[in-house]
């Protein structure tokens, strides 16, 4: 029987943190839901406890890979087999509240044109926490397209409660590397292409980013080429979003001007972290000019990741 809710928990070398998640996952107030643990190939021992908790209750199934897949193979293996109505991201390093499907399924069931609903999370660093707080994106597909890209306070659409729907009209994480570095802001381009995103102001996701093992720190340990690399295929799928949502070219050029600007920030930040030799921002906008001049809703916000960005795109020009 199908239950209402599927629950995905990507796990690689999780076995100090993968039973508080399925644990957090079990224990939510609705309980109609189905926990699926797409497990990659592990050197310790997180199968074996993924597997001994899938015996303690029978709506935990698990996805063993027998080869690893890196981390985007392994959640679109784990999206391809959603048969809930609707289903959410949570991922290994990560605890969710008690009540986080039962309040996002208040605020997204009764809106039909939304298709997902996402709440504050908080970033657990060890010494210190901070919360990221988020926005309603509605609209249009370009509106909704532009906050993502452009404005401060994104949120963390990524983890929301969503229609299952969208993954029928091709909504996955963009494959092409094995690392995958910030893949994810193409899935999320496209799932707020797709729908409106309701913005639940609540914390009821907890990020332990302190973990040694976290996805994010074991981007930096990668080449800056991988890296770069990895954006460029993400820039390459953003685009693709924007020709297919978008009806009009000047709106498709907004959003691969606004791709551009948006992971050119990101590539940045990283290259001053891991002290990454100059290169050329170029393939980030592709068949996009990052002088565009956007409508007054972003013109300023777009004009900041400009100014941002911009002294490395003079010295490799």
């Amino acid at each position: 029987m199908t239950s209402n809710v599927c629950v995905i928990i990507p796990t690689w070398r999780g076995g100090d943190v993968i039973g508080d998640a399925i644990e957090a996952a079990r224990n939510q107030t609705v309980e109609d839901i189905d926990i699926l643990v797409s497990v990659d190939r592990s050197p310790d021992d997180t199968l074996e406890l993924a597997e001994r908790l899938a015996a303690e209750d029978s709506r935990v199934r698990i996805i063993a890979h027998k080869e690893r897949v890196g981390w985007v193979r392994n959640v679109n293996a784990a999206l391809d087999m959603v048969q809930s109505p609707y289903f959410c991201l949570y991922f290994h390093d990560d605890i969710i509240q008690p009540s986080y499907i039962e309040t996002l399924l208040a605020r997204l069931e009764p809106e039909s044109k939304a298709v997902s609903a996402y709440c504050n999370v908080m970033r657990d660093q060890g010494s210190s926490q901070d919360e990221s707080l988020g926005r309603d994106y509605k609209g249009g597909a370009l509106t909704r397209m532009l906050d993502r890209l452009l404005l401060e306070q994104p949120g963390a659409p990524l983890r929301a409660l969503t229609r299952r729907h969208v993954l029928d009209q091709g909504l996955r994480i963009p494959e092409g590397s094995f690392h995958g570095f910030h893949a994810q802001q193409a899935y999320l381009l496209e799932l707020l292409a797709a729908g409106e995103s309701l913005y639940e102001p609540s914390v009821l996701y907890r990020r332990r980013t302190w973990r040694p093992g976290a996805l994010t720190k074991g981007w930096l340990e990668q080449s800056a080429e991988t890296l770069f690399g990895d954006l460029v295929i993400t820039a390459q799928r953003m685009k693709a979003t924007a020709d297919r949502y978008l009806d009009a070219e000047p709106e498709r050029r907004f959003v691969r001007c606004a791709t551009g600007l948006s992971l050119g920030s990101v590539w940045l930040h990283t290259a001053n972290r891991i002290g990454a030799p100059r290169m050329s921002l170029d393939p980030l906008f592709i068949d996009a000019d990052p002088f565009e001049q956007f409508p007054d809703r972003w013109a300023e916000a777009a004009l900041a990741h400009l100014r941002k960005i911009k002294p490395a795109m003079d010295q490799t020009s």
